[in-house]
C-alpha cells in the first residue's frame, strides 16, 4: 500500500512540504533547545538521529515541514496531529527558535487552516497548550480561536501542566 504524502502548500514567504531526511539537522537543533521544547507535550522526541528519522519514515499526510522560501531552509513543522470522524482536527505547529516573532508559525497555521476546511472539509478545528505558553496562545487566537476552557494540572501527553483549549468553526 502506498503512503499518502502531505500535500505542498505554498504562501508568501513559506512552503509546507512532507518532511523529508534533509530535514533532520534542523529537526534536531528544533527539539535541542530548552526554549523549544520547554512547553512541548511529555512526548517531545530526543533531538538524536535516530529519533528524528523515525519521525520522517512515520509521517503522515497531515504533517509538514515548513520551508523559508527566501533561503529553502528547515525553520519548523505543522501538523493536523489528530481529525475526530472528519469533522474536527486539531492543530499544532513549531518553530526554531531564531524564527520566532516574524509572522512565520501564523502564516502556516492560516495555511493549514484553510486547507483543513477546503481539502479535508473539516468543520471544526481545537488546539492546546501549556497555559503557560503565551506566546503560544496569543498565536492561536490571533487566528481567531476561542479559549473554551484550561485544565487544571492535565496531562498533556505524559507531562502533567495547565492546558489551555482553543476551538475554532470552519464552516
Amino acid at each position: 500500500m502506498e503512503k499518502k504524502e502531505a500535500p505542498t502548500i505554498k504562501t508568501q514567504r513559506l512552503t509546507l512540504r512532507r518532511l523529508t531526511e534533509n530535514d533532520i539537522p534542523g529537526m534536531q537543533k528544533m527539539f535541542g533547545n530548552a526554549n523549544v521544547t520547554k512547553y512541548m507535550p511529555g512526548d517531545t522526541p530526543p533531538p538524536d538521529r535516530h529519533s528524528m528519522l523515525k519521525i520522517v519514515r512515520a509521517r503522515r499526510e497531515t504533517e509538514w515541514a515548513i520551508i523559508l522560501n527566501e533561503t529553502n531552509e528547515f525553520i519548523g513543522d505543522c501538523m493536523i496531529p489528530s481529525i475526530a470522524e472528519n469533522y474536527l482536527g486539531e492543530i499544532g505547529c513549531v518553530l526554531l527558535q531564531e524564527h520566532w516573532g516574524n509572522g512565520y508559525a501564523k502564516e502556516a497555521m492560516f495555511a493549514v487552516i484553510g486547507h483543513c476546511a477546503n481539502t479535508l472539509k473539516l468543520k471544526r478545528l481545537c488546539a492546546k497548550t501549556d497555559d503557560q505558553n503565551l506566546s503560544a496562545k496569543r498565536l492561536i487566537e490571533s487566528l481567531g480561536f476561542n479559549k473554551d476552557a484550561v485544565f487544571p494540572e492535565a496531562n498533556f501527553i505524559g507531562r502533567v501542566c495547565d492546558i489551555a483549549f482553543y476551538s475554532k468553526s470552519i464552516e
